[in-house]
């Protein structure tokens, strides 16, 4: 023991070479691939990776003009910057690779030291899917170690629960994650990506580290360097999340624009109607969430109020709460819709007595929504 205790003394170190003391006091480098360079790319998934015992590598999808000019900007300075609130910092890039290219991604995941991908785009994911597959497909198992995928949107296509099957280049374990923060513009600027956030952020990861028990401490190490938070319920939290934030921010959002408002703080501070509506259809979906799932009920009333609070506290535009009607996709938006609101107060519509006519209320309100937005 007395030999243990005193073998950093500095007599001892100097004994020592330079590249051993490094390597005794540096933590292991975990490399993560994060695939979706759009603002819920970059300021969800990207930003939480912690640069001290993880590298970020970004996969961008170059055949998008879009993406291809973020991926350069990324590719070129190996670092993009966040703004978070009013604080900006710099995020390091270890490296972009082209996802649409197979060979590119094929050799990332065929490399037995890259664990985890995080899939982090909103459309599309379907062909991330199949690109995946692609790369992972092998004639024979190469005895690799196996790979974690965590898909970290709102919706995720069951497509991804397909790359469990067999003729894998290595076994693949995926992990569905709910992710919370709202990001609100991706810019190119002095030849730097720039990404705009509010300061509040949350990551959960459904857990793995318990229902995979031979290669729960490698997850538990990875889901630490991506600065998740292990949740034994995602679904439950997930769906709190959706109804509760998502479907209050869209149904507080059409109420601005009924009453001309281009902010949604501004609308819920100065028109005390606004503020009201909003309050009632919290207290309706904490109704729902509770009969779905009783095990939140304890902690609701606070999430609802520090929901609230963000809502009041961020200058968030309707053009971007509302971005798929301004640009004309009003299929996709009537699909968010039903996802985050209908969806979930329907299947409760049984239980609860008054959420049939609440769902007919919200239903007109989005109606007037669209004409409105129309009307424009």
């Amino acid at each position: 023991m007395a030999h243990t205790r005193n073998f950093f003394r500095k007599d001892h170190r100097k004994k020592l070479p330079a590249k051993t003391y490094l390597a005794l006091a540096e933590p292991e480098v975990e490399r993560v691939l994060l695939i979706g360079s759009a603002k819920s790319g970059l300021g969800n998934s990207g930003s939480r990776v912690n640069r001290r015992n993880a590298e970020l590598w970004v996969g961008v999808d170059f055949g998008r003009p879009r993406s291809a000019s973020i991926g350069m900007a990324l590719r070129k300075r190996r670092k993009f910057i966040i703004v978070e609130g009013r604080k900006p910092r710099m995020v390091h890039v270890a490296g972009v690779i082209d996802v649409s290219d197979n060979e590119q991604l094929r050799s990332w995941v065929s490399d037995p030291n890259n664990r985890l991908i995080l899939v982090s785009v909103r459309s599309g994911q379907l062909e991330i899917c199949d690109r995946l597959r692609r790369a992972l497909t092998a004639t024979s198992d190469t005895g690799l170690p196996p790979l974690l995928i965590i898909p970290c949107e709102n919706r995720t296509d069951p497509s991804f629960r397909t790359l469990k099957g067999p003729g894998m280049i290595r076994s693949v374990v995926i992990a569905d994650a709910c992710m919370d923060r709202l990001c609100k513009s991706v810019d190119l600027k002095w030849g730097f990506a720039i990404v705009r956030t509010e300061s509040f952020r949350y990551f959960g990861v459904e857990d793995v580290v318990h229902s995979d028990l031979e290669n729960g401490s490698v997850w538990r190490r990875l889901i630490d360097a991506i600065g998740a938070t292990i949740e034994s319920d995602i679904r439950a939290v997930k769906f709190r999340k959706l109804l509760l934030f998502n479907g209050s921010h869209l149904v507080a959002g059409c109420r601005a624009i009924l009453s001309g408002f281009t902010r949604l703080d501004s609308s819920l501070r100065k028109d005390r109607e606004n503020l009201e509506f909003l309050e009632m259809t919290m207290a309706v979906f904490e109704r729902a969430i509770i009969a779905q799932h009783p095990s939140l009920a304890s902690s609701l009333a606070e999430t609802a109020r520090q929901y609230q609070n963000r809502m009041l506290g961020e200058k968030d535009t309707v053009d971007r709460i509302f971005n798929q009607l301004f640009e004309g996709d009003e299929e996709g938006f009537r699909g968010d819709w039903t996802h985050k609101i209908e969806g979930p107060l329907a299947d409760v519509a049984s239980e609860l007595p008054g959420i049939r006519e609440f769902i007919i209320e919200l239903s007109l309100l989005l109606h007037r929504t669209l004409e409105a937005v129309k009307s424009r």
